[in-house]
């Protein structure tokens, strides 16, 4: 099977398991009646897992196990885990589930990155393709659970939380699937055995410090387009049933983004400025968010999403790696997980949580003052990295960690 293919199934299948149940799990426990808080320590939960799972799985992968094992692993026993989710009404069990599940994937979400790094011989050029196909197994997750609402008259597909039955599917396939993909040993020639360490010593490198610290202050604000963004649509006229078709708007925009604008953008203006483009997108996205109307306008505006998830994010990612020493990668991106999955969105799902709070009263949302919020501080981040951010080099990364430039 070609690399290309079998690296776009990977993709694919992992995203469509996030994608399965992230854009409408607010929707959905809601019936519950769960709290806004609840559903942030709901959101919280992966972050959490992306805190710590990340940097162990990248020491398992750098030092002791082939990649496509650990993935294949980590995968089956998370659809063991969702699958039992999939059953709860009651928040505390769901939160515990929740909590073993993201411990299980926060890791693979830097791994699927590293072996695609590894292996793709121009991965500037052919990552951000590959990688769209994770965004297409996010569409197709959220259509399949719509047509399926949409026509059953019977109920939820499985359990009491459907969307978590289905991304337990997804799990399932690709846990199968990743010992398909093409091999990927530790390094042999590491000198330290501890890989995790040594990616923590890319701090030592003021401007990747830098980098790093920002990159998880303005990913605080990416949970209110994840957690709110679905009861935000539907308080402005969206119907329920189309809340989660309605959000692929997103989806089909990071697509063209991701196939076309990012592999010749990134060439020509360079990792400065394309994370400029993609941070600069989030706050004219809650802007129209807090002004409500036109609601064609709101609609549109959810393609901005594409924009800075994949010239914030995806970049973000791809110049981790291309700094990053060669017997690390795997820690390097976890590191880099840590800091936007991780800590930066468990922060913000708290933080999101309280500020819906705040500004609900008798169970009535005041939207425009919710936005405002994100609005002001994504414009900061924005500003902050067009005056101080510089991007560093290998070896000034390598200097800084105290290792050689390797010839």
């Amino acid at each position: 099977m070609l690399l290309s293919v079998r690296l776009g199934i990977m993709m694919f299948l992992e995203y469509a398991i996030w994608g399965a149940w992230a854009p409408i799990l607010t929707q959905d426990v809601s019936h519950f009646g769960f709290s806004g808080m609840q559903v942030g320590w709901l959101y919280a939960a992966l972050p959490l897992g992306c805190m710590v799972a990340p940097l162990i799985g990248g020491q398992f992968v750098d030092r002791w196990m082939p990649t496509q094992v650990f993935l294949g692993l980590a995968h089956l026993l998370g659809a063991v885990f969702l699958w039992l989710m999939a059953g709860q009404e009651t928040f505390q069990p769901m939160m515990v589930h929740m909590l073993i599940w993201s411990i299980l994937f926060a890791p693979t979400m830097a791994l699927t990155n590293s072996i695609c790094f590894i292996h793709l011989r121009n991965s500037d050029r052919d990552f951000p393709i590959i990688r769209t196909m994770g965004t297409i197994g996010w569409i197709v997750a959220g259509s399949m659970l719509t047509g399926w609402r949409v026509g059953s008259v019977v109920g939820p597909l499985f359990g009491h939380v459907d969307s978590l039955a289905l991304a337990a599917v997804f799990s399932f396939l690709l846990g199968l699937f990743c010992f398909l993909l093409p091999h990927t040993p530790p390094v042999k020639e590491a000198r330290n055995p501890y890989a995790f360490l040594e990616a923590l010593k890319l701090f030592r490198n003021p401007k990747m410090a830098f980098f790093l610290v920002l990159c998880m202050v303005a990913t605080t604000e990416f949970q209110f387009f994840y957690m709110l963004s679905a009861p935000f649509l539907k308080s402005v006229g969206v119907t329920e049933t189309y809340v989660p078709i309605a959000k692929t708007v997103s989806q089909w925009c990071e697509i063209g983004v991701l196939a076309v604008a990012l592999p010749i953008l990134l060439p020509a203006l360079g990792v400065r400025w394309c994370l400029l483009i993609g941070l600069v997108a989030w706050p004219l996205r809650y802007l129209i968010f807090v002004f409500q109307k036109p609601l064609w306008l709101i609609i549109a505006s959810l393609g901005l999403h594409g924009f800075g998830f994949a010239f914030y994010f995806i970049v973000a990612f791809m110049y981790v790696d291309r700094v990053a020493p060669k017997d690390i990668r795997g820690s390097a991106q976890g590191l880099i997980t840590f800091a936007t999955y991780g800590l930066g969105m468990f922060v913000g799902s708290l933080f999101c949580g309280w500020v819906v709070d705040y500004f609900t009263v008798a169970g009535v949302t005041n939207w425009r003052g919710v936005f405002l919020v994100p609005t002001i501080i994504t414009s900061a981040c924005a500003i902050v990295q067009w005056i101080w951010f510089r991007e560093a080099t290998r070896a000034e990364v390598m200097a800084a960690t105290g290792d050689r430039p390797r010839r």
